[in-house]
Protein backbone atom coordinates (compact mmCIF):
# COMPACT_ATOMS: atom_id res chain seq x y z
CA UNK A 1 0.00 0.00 0.00
CA UNK A 2 1.53 3.49 -0.76
CA UNK A 3 2.67 5.48 2.35
CA UNK A 4 0.46 8.16 1.38
CA UNK A 5 -2.91 5.95 1.40
CA UNK A 6 -1.72 4.86 5.07
CA UNK A 7 -0.74 8.07 6.50
CA UNK A 8 -4.76 9.45 5.28
CA UNK A 9 -6.24 6.28 6.56
CA UNK A 10 -4.50 6.66 9.90
CA UNK A 11 -5.38 10.14 10.12
CA UNK A 12 -8.79 8.80 9.99
CA UNK A 13 -8.89 6.09 12.68
CA UNK A 14 -5.80 7.16 15.30
CA UNK A 15 -7.64 10.27 16.71
CA UNK A 16 -11.05 7.60 17.88
CA UNK A 17 -8.59 5.07 19.36
CA UNK A 18 -6.38 7.45 20.72
CA UNK A 19 -9.17 9.26 23.19
CA UNK A 20 -9.40 5.69 25.05
CA UNK A 21 -12.98 5.54 24.33
CA UNK A 22 -12.90 3.24 20.92
CA UNK A 23 -14.07 -0.12 20.66
CA UNK A 24 -12.94 -2.09 17.85
CA UNK A 25 -15.70 -4.25 16.15
CA UNK A 26 -14.05 -7.60 14.29
CA UNK A 27 -15.94 -9.04 11.58
CA UNK A 28 -15.74 -12.64 9.74
CA UNK A 29 -13.57 -10.70 7.19
CA UNK A 30 -10.58 -11.46 9.57
CA UNK A 31 -11.30 -15.16 10.68
CA UNK A 32 -12.15 -16.29 6.24
CA UNK A 33 -8.60 -17.06 5.33
CA UNK A 34 -7.63 -18.99 8.53
CA UNK A 35 -9.74 -21.77 7.62
CA UNK A 36 -13.78 -20.78 9.51
CA UNK A 37 -16.55 -20.33 6.82
CA UNK A 38 -18.15 -17.06 6.21
CA UNK A 39 -21.71 -16.81 6.84
CA UNK A 40 -23.08 -17.84 3.60
CA UNK A 41 -20.87 -21.48 3.28
CA UNK A 42 -21.50 -21.71 7.39
CA UNK A 43 -25.37 -22.43 6.60
CA UNK A 44 -24.66 -24.19 3.13
CA UNK A 45 -22.61 -27.04 5.68
CA UNK A 46 -25.83 -26.83 8.24
CA UNK A 47 -28.28 -27.58 5.63
CA UNK A 48 -26.21 -30.25 4.13
CA UNK A 49 -26.15 -31.75 7.67
CA UNK A 50 -29.55 -31.79 8.47
CA UNK A 51 -30.77 -32.42 5.32
CA UNK A 52 -32.49 -29.18 4.64
CA UNK A 53 -32.22 -27.80 0.73
CA UNK A 54 -29.72 -24.68 0.72
CA UNK A 55 -30.45 -21.75 -1.11
CA UNK A 56 -30.24 -21.45 -4.81
CA UNK A 57 -28.80 -18.28 -6.30
CA UNK A 58 -26.67 -15.98 -4.88
CA UNK A 59 -29.43 -13.53 -5.01
CA UNK A 60 -31.41 -15.72 -3.11
CA UNK A 61 -28.19 -15.57 -0.17
CA UNK A 62 -29.76 -12.73 1.69
CA UNK A 63 -29.28 -12.14 5.46
CA UNK A 64 -32.53 -12.27 6.33
CA UNK A 65 -33.32 -15.91 3.82
CA UNK A 66 -29.67 -17.28 6.03
CA UNK A 67 -30.75 -16.05 9.07
CA UNK A 68 -34.37 -18.08 8.51
CA UNK A 69 -32.86 -21.50 6.61
CA UNK A 70 -30.65 -21.69 9.60
CA UNK A 71 -33.96 -21.81 12.15
CA UNK A 72 -35.45 -24.08 9.38
CA UNK A 73 -32.41 -26.50 10.44
CA UNK A 74 -32.18 -26.05 13.85
CA UNK A 75 -36.31 -26.82 14.15
CA UNK A 76 -35.70 -29.82 12.11
CA UNK A 77 -32.63 -31.20 14.19
CA UNK A 78 -31.11 -29.42 16.54
CA UNK A 79 -28.64 -32.21 17.52
CA UNK A 80 -27.28 -31.71 14.17
CA UNK A 81 -27.37 -28.48 13.72
CA UNK A 82 -25.17 -27.65 16.92
CA UNK A 83 -22.75 -30.41 15.89
CA UNK A 84 -22.07 -29.16 12.74
CA UNK A 85 -21.64 -25.02 14.22
CA UNK A 86 -18.85 -27.03 16.47
CA UNK A 87 -17.36 -28.57 14.15
CA UNK A 88 -17.00 -25.26 11.40
CA UNK A 89 -16.16 -23.11 14.33
CA UNK A 90 -15.31 -24.81 17.78
CA UNK A 91 -11.73 -25.95 17.11
CA UNK A 92 -9.01 -23.98 17.37
CA UNK A 93 -6.56 -23.82 14.21
CA UNK A 94 -2.93 -23.94 14.56
CA UNK A 95 -2.42 -20.44 12.53
CA UNK A 96 -3.66 -16.81 13.08
CA UNK A 97 -3.87 -14.09 11.57
CA UNK A 98 -1.52 -11.25 12.76
CA UNK A 99 -4.15 -8.37 12.49
CA UNK A 100 -5.27 -10.70 15.95
CA UNK A 101 -2.05 -10.03 17.87
CA UNK A 102 -1.67 -6.08 16.56
CA UNK A 103 -5.82 -4.98 17.63
CA UNK A 104 -4.54 -6.54 21.29
CA UNK A 105 -1.29 -4.21 21.10
CA UNK A 106 -3.73 -0.71 20.51
CA UNK A 107 -5.40 1.29 23.64
CA UNK A 108 -9.08 0.27 22.70
CA UNK A 109 -11.34 0.68 25.17
CA UNK A 110 -13.09 -3.16 24.31
CA UNK A 111 -13.57 -5.46 21.82
CA UNK A 112 -16.18 -6.75 19.74
CA UNK A 113 -17.38 -9.55 17.18
CA UNK A 114 -20.20 -11.51 16.30
CA UNK A 115 -17.49 -13.94 14.84
CA UNK A 116 -18.52 -17.39 16.94
CA UNK A 117 -14.69 -18.63 16.17
CA UNK A 118 -11.98 -18.08 19.14
CA UNK A 119 -9.39 -16.28 17.18
CA UNK A 120 -9.91 -12.54 19.09
CA UNK A 121 -10.31 -14.49 22.42
CA UNK A 122 -7.44 -16.03 21.91
CA UNK A 123 -5.59 -13.13 20.66
CA UNK A 124 -6.70 -11.57 24.27
CA UNK A 125 -6.00 -14.16 26.18
CA UNK A 126 -2.44 -13.97 24.90
CA UNK A 127 -2.39 -10.30 25.48
CA UNK A 128 -3.55 -10.85 28.93
CA UNK A 129 -5.19 -8.63 30.77
CA UNK A 130 -8.89 -9.20 28.70
CA UNK A 131 -12.15 -10.42 30.31
CA UNK A 132 -14.23 -12.29 27.92
CA UNK A 133 -18.25 -12.04 27.76
CA UNK A 134 -19.95 -14.15 25.34
CA UNK A 135 -23.76 -14.47 24.72
CA UNK A 136 -25.77 -14.87 26.90
CA UNK A 137 -23.63 -13.76 30.02
CA UNK A 138 -23.31 -10.18 28.30
CA UNK A 139 -22.16 -6.80 31.23
CA UNK A 140 -21.91 -3.44 30.01
CA UNK A 141 -21.62 -2.41 33.54
CA UNK A 142 -17.56 -2.39 33.90
CA UNK A 143 -16.88 -1.40 30.25
CA UNK A 144 -15.06 2.27 31.72
CA UNK A 145 -13.02 -0.40 34.49
CA UNK A 146 -12.00 -3.51 32.52
CA UNK A 147 -10.77 -4.13 28.53
CA UNK A 148 -13.93 -7.02 27.97
CA UNK A 149 -13.90 -9.40 24.55
CA UNK A 150 -17.93 -9.50 23.41
CA UNK A 151 -18.76 -12.18 21.37
CA UNK A 152 -22.20 -10.79 21.28
CA UNK A 153 -23.39 -13.85 19.29
CA UNK A 154 -21.70 -16.35 21.33
CA UNK A 155 -18.61 -18.33 21.21
CA UNK A 156 -18.64 -21.60 19.94
CA UNK A 157 -17.78 -24.94 21.94
CA UNK A 158 -17.44 -28.55 21.47
CA UNK A 159 -21.57 -28.17 22.20
CA UNK A 160 -21.90 -25.72 19.50
CA UNK A 161 -24.93 -24.34 21.23
CA UNK A 162 -25.77 -21.02 22.63
CA UNK A 163 -24.77 -19.34 19.25
CA UNK A 164 -26.94 -16.28 17.95
CA UNK A 165 -27.57 -17.80 14.12
CA UNK A 166 -31.17 -18.77 13.96
CA UNK A 167 -34.53 -16.59 13.36
CA UNK A 168 -35.13 -17.48 17.27
CA UNK A 169 -32.04 -16.90 18.46
CA UNK A 170 -31.98 -13.19 16.91
CA UNK A 171 -35.75 -12.53 18.21
CA UNK A 172 -34.31 -13.21 21.66
CA UNK A 173 -31.02 -11.64 21.46
CA UNK A 174 -32.27 -8.58 19.78
CA UNK A 175 -35.38 -8.22 21.40
CA UNK A 176 -36.08 -4.96 23.60
CA UNK A 177 -35.14 -6.92 26.50
CA UNK A 178 -32.51 -8.62 25.21
CA UNK A 179 -28.95 -9.27 25.92
CA UNK A 180 -27.27 -8.24 22.93
CA UNK A 181 -29.38 -4.90 22.49
CA UNK A 182 -29.03 -3.75 25.91
CA UNK A 183 -25.44 -3.71 25.49
CA UNK A 184 -25.32 -2.30 21.91
CA UNK A 185 -27.37 0.51 22.55
CA UNK A 186 -24.62 1.29 25.54
CA UNK A 187 -22.08 0.96 23.54
CA UNK A 188 -23.03 2.81 20.33
CA UNK A 189 -24.31 5.80 22.27
CA UNK A 190 -20.87 6.59 24.14
CA UNK A 191 -18.34 4.95 22.43
CA UNK A 192 -16.20 5.24 19.75
CA UNK A 193 -16.32 2.35 17.34
CA UNK A 194 -14.19 0.95 14.08
CA UNK A 195 -15.46 -1.81 12.18
CA UNK A 196 -12.82 -3.94 10.58
CA UNK A 197 -13.97 -6.91 8.27
CA UNK A 198 -17.77 -6.14 9.09
CA UNK A 199 -20.57 -6.13 6.44
CA UNK A 200 -23.46 -5.21 9.51
CA UNK A 201 -26.00 -6.60 6.85
CA UNK A 202 -28.08 -8.32 9.46
CA UNK A 203 -31.14 -6.33 9.65
CA UNK A 204 -31.48 -6.61 12.99
CA UNK A 205 -28.30 -4.31 12.97
CA UNK A 206 -29.81 -1.63 11.10
CA UNK A 207 -33.33 -1.33 13.66
CA UNK A 208 -30.31 -1.16 16.50
CA UNK A 209 -28.63 1.91 15.18
CA UNK A 210 -32.16 3.69 14.20
CA UNK A 211 -32.81 3.23 18.42
CA UNK A 212 -29.00 4.64 18.84
CA UNK A 213 -29.88 7.36 16.42
CA UNK A 214 -33.51 7.77 18.01
CA UNK A 215 -31.50 8.49 21.61
CA UNK A 216 -28.56 10.36 21.05
CA UNK A 217 -31.32 13.10 19.07
CA UNK A 218 -33.39 12.94 22.48
CA UNK A 219 -30.05 13.91 24.65
CA UNK A 220 -29.46 16.55 22.19
CA UNK A 221 -32.69 18.12 22.80
CA UNK A 222 -31.79 18.17 26.35
CA UNK A 223 -28.12 19.21 25.85
CA UNK A 224 -27.87 20.76 21.98
CA UNK A 225 -23.58 20.94 22.48
CA UNK A 226 -23.30 17.28 23.28
CA UNK A 227 -20.83 15.70 20.44
CA UNK A 228 -21.41 11.86 19.85
CA UNK A 229 -18.20 9.54 20.07
CA UNK A 230 -17.71 8.53 15.74
CA UNK A 231 -17.44 5.47 14.11
CA UNK A 232 -15.71 4.42 10.80
CA UNK A 233 -15.69 1.12 8.79
CA UNK A 234 -12.40 -0.05 7.01
CA UNK A 235 -13.60 -1.56 4.19
CA UNK A 236 -11.56 -2.58 0.47
CA UNK A 237 -12.43 -0.68 -2.30
CA UNK A 238 -14.75 -2.68 -4.34
CA UNK A 239 -13.45 -3.95 -7.92
CA UNK A 240 -15.51 -5.83 -10.68
CA UNK A 241 -13.64 -7.74 -13.33
CA UNK A 242 -14.89 -7.71 -17.28
CA UNK A 243 -13.52 -8.27 -20.62
CA UNK A 244 -11.77 -6.25 -22.54
CA UNK A 245 -14.94 -5.01 -25.55
CA UNK A 246 -12.20 -4.00 -27.87
CA UNK A 247 -9.78 -7.35 -27.15
CA UNK A 248 -11.71 -10.18 -25.48
CA UNK A 249 -9.37 -12.10 -24.04
CA UNK A 250 -7.97 -9.01 -22.28
CA UNK A 251 -9.55 -8.95 -18.55
CA UNK A 252 -10.56 -5.20 -17.14
CA UNK A 253 -10.62 -4.70 -13.46
CA UNK A 254 -12.41 -1.61 -12.66
CA UNK A 255 -13.89 -0.32 -9.65
CA UNK A 256 -17.65 -1.33 -8.89
CA UNK A 257 -19.20 2.14 -8.32
CA UNK A 258 -22.25 0.78 -7.84
CA UNK A 259 -21.22 -1.28 -5.47
CA UNK A 260 -19.44 0.97 -3.35
CA UNK A 261 -22.53 3.40 -3.46
CA UNK A 262 -24.96 0.71 -2.02
CA UNK A 263 -22.03 -0.14 0.88
CA UNK A 264 -21.88 4.05 1.27
CA UNK A 265 -25.74 4.13 1.61
CA UNK A 266 -25.90 1.52 3.85
CA UNK A 267 -23.76 2.62 6.61
CA UNK A 268 -24.19 6.07 6.02
CA UNK A 269 -27.75 5.81 7.47
CA UNK A 270 -26.12 4.04 10.57
CA UNK A 271 -23.96 6.94 11.17
CA UNK A 272 -21.09 5.13 10.23
CA UNK A 273 -18.05 6.91 7.73
CA UNK A 274 -16.22 3.95 5.80
CA UNK A 275 -12.52 4.36 5.17
CA UNK A 276 -11.37 2.24 2.22
CA UNK A 277 -7.92 0.82 1.50
CA UNK A 278 -6.99 -0.75 -2.07
CA UNK A 279 -6.52 -4.74 -1.98
CA UNK A 280 -3.82 -5.82 -3.89
CA UNK A 281 -5.29 -9.42 -3.45
CA UNK A 282 -9.07 -9.28 -2.49
CA UNK A 283 -8.67 -13.13 -1.10
CA UNK A 284 -6.27 -12.05 1.33
CA UNK A 285 -6.89 -8.37 2.31
CA UNK A 286 -3.09 -8.11 3.82
CA UNK A 287 -3.33 -4.38 4.40
CA UNK A 288 -5.02 -4.44 6.75
CA UNK A 289 -1.71 -5.77 9.07
CA UNK A 290 -0.25 -2.42 7.49
CA UNK A 291 -2.87 -0.35 8.29
CA UNK A 292 -2.95 -2.06 12.09
CA UNK A 293 0.81 -1.68 12.13
CA UNK A 294 0.65 2.10 11.38
CA UNK A 295 -1.64 2.46 14.20
CA UNK A 296 0.65 0.92 16.47
CA UNK A 297 3.61 2.27 15.66
CA UNK A 298 0.85 5.59 16.08
CA UNK A 299 0.28 4.40 19.69
CA UNK A 300 4.38 4.15 20.21
CA UNK A 301 4.07 0.04 19.71
CA UNK A 302 6.82 -0.93 17.74
CA UNK A 303 6.13 -4.36 15.54
CA UNK A 304 7.54 -5.96 12.47
CA UNK A 305 4.61 -7.57 10.30
CA UNK A 306 4.10 -11.54 9.77
CA UNK A 307 1.05 -12.87 7.35
CA UNK A 308 0.16 -15.48 9.85
CA UNK A 309 1.52 -16.64 13.76
CA UNK A 310 1.20 -19.42 15.10
CA UNK A 311 -1.12 -19.89 17.76
CA UNK A 312 0.44 -18.54 21.00
CA UNK A 313 3.74 -17.14 19.04
CA UNK A 314 4.78 -13.98 20.50
CA UNK A 315 4.06 -10.61 17.70
CA UNK A 316 7.92 -9.83 16.48
CA UNK A 317 8.77 -6.07 17.90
Amino acid sequence: MLDRDLQEIRSELWPLIDTGNCFAWVGSGLSKNIGYPEWPKAIEEICNACGIPYLGTSEDKTADNLINKAEECKSANGALYNQTLARLYGTSMPTTRTAFALLMRLPFRGYITTNFDPLLNEAAAFAGNRVLQAYPVLYSGNIDSTISVFYIHGIATAAGNNLVLARSDFDNAYATAGLVHALLLTVLTYKSIIFIGCSLQEPVMYEVFKRVHNIQEQIKEVHPRVVFPQRRALLPYRYVSRKNPLNPAEIIRERDSDRERTEHERFSEMDVKIVRYDPLNPALHMEIEEILEQLCNAAGVAVRLKPTITLGEALPS
